[in-house]
């Protein structure tokens, strides 16, 4: 996996690429989030958050191996400012959970994101 990234990086920068992380993506396929993040950090415009498993990318958040408060931590460090989506295709809840599913992820998720101000250097004002 450190090689796919350090290549995928290489073309990236070379030619000057903007990206979305799919965080379950990174993990599902053996990556950790957080060097993920760093590799590209200031080629990131969008984040989606769902958790995964190896070789499993539809879990909920919570319910999986994606360590989100790395990842927003070093999307931080990064000066991220972009859009986060969470993403509910998943295989773990049943569909009348769905609602209850979102609100539980979206609170967690939000929590996280307030501990984590933007770098003085990119804070508004």
């Amino acid at each position: 996996m450190a090689r796919a990234l350090s290549t995928a990086a290489e073309i990236v920068n070379t030619a000057g690429l903007d990206l979305l992380v799919d965080l379950s993506h990174v993990v599902a396929s053996g990556g950790h989030e957080d060097d993920a993040v760093r590799r590209f950090g200031d080629r990131i415009r969008h984040v989606h958050m769902r958790d995964a498993v190896l070789g499993d990318i539809n879990r909920s958040i919570g319910r999986g191996q994606v360590d989100f408060p790395a990842a927003i931590s070093a999307l931080a460090a990064a000066g991220y400012r972009g859009h986060y989506s969470l993403e509910f295709e998943t295989h773990d809840i049943d569909d009348v959970d769905r609602p209850a599913e979102a609100g539980r992820a979206g609170r967690y998720i939000s929590g996280l994101l307030r501990a984590w101000p933007l770098p003085a250097t990119l804070s508004p004002g």
